[in-house]
């Protein structure tokens, strides 16, 4: 038994060398793509060349408060007349809709919810829309 175990070891051995010539070789390749790509560390030649991204705007600089303006849609109802509108929009789907969600309602009336919200809250205080549930299970009914 012992003249197989003594196998088993010299060919772990030359196995283990062998890994070792090969980490060798490819470390010199790597070392060798290194120094033909210009000296440029963490490139290689065979890398194609990557454009830089322009920074982006600061933060209070105009032009980024131009470009939000122009993404995003108004987070609040603007004029009276156009709250009165809303409100009378939610209160008439909410009727014809009992236990709607906010989202219902958003996708309906055609304004994000952080709009509509205030707005909701408004409602709930006045009494002319109850609610049950709390945060995403929220649902909306007509009062009486």
């Amino acid at each position: 038994m012992g003249s197989a175990r003594d196998e088993l070891e010299a060919r772990v051995e030359r196995f283990v060398d062998d890994i070792e010539a090969l980490v060798r070789r490819a470390t010199v390749e790597v070392v060798q793509e290194a120094f033909t790509a210009g000296g440029e560390p963490g490139k290689t030649s065979g890398e194609p060349e990557v454009p830089r991204r322009r920074p982006k705007p600061r933060r209070g600089s105009s032009s980024a408060r131009r470009k939000s303006r122009a993404r995003y849609a108004p987070r609040t109802a603007k004029t009276a007349g156009e709250k009165a509108r809303l409100e009378k929009a939610m209160v008439d789907f909410i009727a014809a809709n009992p236990g709607a969600k906010m989202q219902d309602l958003s996708a309906a009336i055609g304004r994000r919810s952080e709009v509509l919200q205030p707005l909701m809250r408004r409602l709930l205080a006045s009494g002319a829309v109850r609610k049950t549930g709390e945060r995403n299970r929220t649902q909306y009914f007509p009062a009486g």
